[in-house]
């Protein structure tokens, strides 16, 4: 169900902190090693990709200045020209961290529970592992239809 009130409390403070947090330090990253590429394209594509992913729960797709950082100093390749290999590289390893995720997770929940119990110093406080992690037997597969109102 789509909320206004979420696109204002969620969505608009979620896009600052992307614009101020990633996309500008990421543009000044990238003209800082003498990269000069065009901002609304750049911007236009990584909008369009955030609210492609969005109704899947997808996150913001921005520059990642931390990323391009790495990308884009001599580090990655003396040669400036041959620098992109190193962002096609991480964007692969990304990729790949990413869809292992949702395996690791299940793999964890399904281990004994001694085997992912923290070290004793890890922990702040609470309850290990949280409640949204446990499995409840009161909880059904699917939600009930809701209910038709008269």
């Amino acid at each position: 169900m789509f909320e206004p009130t979420a696109l204002v409390s969620i969505g608009l403070p979620l896009f600052l902190v992307t614009m101020a947090a990633q996309n500008v330090p990421g543009m000044a990253v990238l003209a800082q090693f003498g990269y000069r590429p065009p901002l609304r394209p750049i911007l236009t594509a990584t909008g369009l990709a955030t609210v492609a992913g969005a109704p899947f729960g997808g996150h913001a797709v921005n520059l990642a200045a931390i990323s391009a950082a790495l990308a884009a100093g001599p580090d990655a390749d003396p040669d400036p020209g041959r620098r992109w290999i190193a962002s096609i590289t991480t964007g692969l390893g990304l990729g790949v961290l990413g869809l292992g995720a949702g395996l690791a997770t299940a793999v964890l929940l399904l281990s004994p529970r001694y085997w992912s119990r923290p070290s004793p110093g890890s922990r702040c406080s609470g309850r290990w592992p949280p409640r949204s992690l446990q499995r409840s037997p009161t909880r059904t597969a699917a939600r009930p239809p809701p209910s038709p109102s008269s």
